[in-house]
């Protein structure tokens, strides 16, 4: 067993950061992995984080593993927004009041790395979904995925990279509309009603961390948990539909086919967890689709989707990945 000294100022990637990561280490220095990613100069700190295994009270309890207590230390860093985190100490079984606590942690700071590394120097890059809603090259995202932007790309899915020119921005309410310079032969039409209904089954495709997931687009479903936002705002849908960052600026979409919302934001973990005392559990958030009709004339709505699996196809027909790049 090595000692707290041995294992200070060692950096261990985090899963998420890096696919390569095993989910096991040893506390050696020899075991601990580094990526590209490296903190050191390009990271923001954003605070201390804990991971325990083990406690037990009485002629027996159980033996706390370094493993489980380092993938719970992960575990509560990803919860900050972490890209990895750096080992400070490591704590083996105490006494707590008379009883034997047969506990094994570590403590180490959590990081997330800004700007990106594959960043030009004196650049960043944000990237997220994007999705046609017009034939004539007309694309939907997030306004916050572009802002400050002096490039903008989009992506479509048989691999071919168009720049992207503003066409028009709602910024209160996270939205922008981009044009390429070429037909969007399948597109998605916005849905027409004011709001879904609550309860309606809603599902959304995007790429959500390509670099660790895959540039594959990824599908995840829930359904319309308020037809309000946090304070009761009446710009936002609340759905149970997972997502992560990369499904920004994704279409919302019910089984008809119709895009209902325009993905924008997951509730913040920390502030939730002050104010509740508990994580929260797929709240995230959309732009109702309304909201972004204004920014164009939509076309003529599409039939509706024949059954579920051809709204997908036909969503995923429709969907790109925006890249811009702006000046740090």
């Amino acid at each position: 067993m090595k000692s707290p000294a041995a294992v200070l100022a060692l950096l261990a990637m985090l899963i998420m950061g890096c696919a390569a990561t095993p989910v096991v280490l040893a506390p050696n220095a020899s075991d601990v992995r580094t990526g590209k990613a490296d903190p050191s100069g390009n990271a923001k700190e954003l605070g201390p984080v804990t991971g325990t295994n083990g406690a037990g009270c009485g002629l027996y309890g159980y033996r706390g593993t370094y493993e489980r207590a380092y993938i719970q230390l992960k575990n509560n860093a990803a919860a900050l927004g972490a890209d990895y985190v750096q080992i400070y100490s490591i704590s083996e079984p105490h006494l707590s009041g008379g009883c034997f606590v047969n506990v094994f942690s570590i403590s180490g700071m959590a990081y997330k790395l800004s700007p990106s590394a594959e960043s030009p120097r004196g650049s960043s890059v944000s990237a997220g979904t994007c999705f046609a809603v017009a034939p004539d090259g007309l694309i939907l995202t997030s306004y916050h995925l572009i802002k400050d932007a002096h490039t903008v790309t989009v992506r479509f899915e048989n691999g071919e990279e168009l720049p992207a020119a503003l066409e028009q921005v709602s910024a209160n309410n996270d939205l922008a509309l981009l044009r390429v310079l070429r037909p969007t032969a399948v597109y998605v039409s916005l849905s027409p009603l004011q709001n879904p209904r609550l309860g309606e089954p809603v599902f959304t495709l995007g790429f959500p961390a390509p670099s660790v997931l895959g540039a594959e687009p990824k599908f995840t479903e829930g359904t319309v948990s308020a037809l309000s936002g946090p304070g009761n705002e009446s710009t936002f849908l609340q759905v149970s539909v997972p997502v992560q960052p990369g499904n920004s600026g994704g279409p919302l979409v019910n089984h008809r086919g119709e895009v209902v919302g325009v993905i924008t934001a997951t509730a913040a973990i920390l502030p939730f967890l002050q104010k509740t005392g508990s994580l929260p559990q797929n709240v995230n958030f959309a732009v109702k689709a309304g909201y972004a009709s204004l920014l164009f004339t939509p076309p003529a709505a599409l039939p509706p989707a024949t059954d579920r699996d051809d709204a997908i196809q036909r969503v995923r027909g429709a969907l790109c990945t925006v890249k811009s790049t702006s000046s740090k």
